[in-house]
């Protein structure tokens, strides 16, 4: 749930899931970027779910068009970023938010 704050234990471990979950998606060639921004939305004080999703979904769609840009061709497809990006916040917030619950 990405309506609380955060511990720094749970940054790190969003840092260890985000890039494997993100390697799997269409946000593959920019999951490094991607990753630091769900990171990034996380250490947000205060900031409700839907928040730290536009702050994600904004650095997204920019890095989505840099490595288009750069390539020189479609890499990332524009049109399927945003809906990328929810499913896969809500796929690494799951997993972090899994392996913090006590067994």
């Amino acid at each position: 749930d990405w309506s609380s704050d955060v511990c720094s234990s749970d940054l790190v471990k969003v840092g260890q899931f985000a890039p494997v979950i993100l390697a799997l998606t269409p946000l593959a060639p920019i999951s490094g970027i991607v990753g630091a921004a769900i990171q990034e939305a996380e250490a947000l004080k205060g900031a409700t779910g839907e928040q730290k999703l536009a702050h994600v979904m904004a650095i997204a769609v920019d890095a989505a068009k840099a490595a288009n840009s750069q390539a020189g061709k479609v890499v990332v497809d524009p049109a399927k970023v945003q809906n990328a990006v929810a499913e896969a916040v809500s796929a690494v917030i799951t997993v972090t938010n899994l392996v913090k619950e006590p067994a």
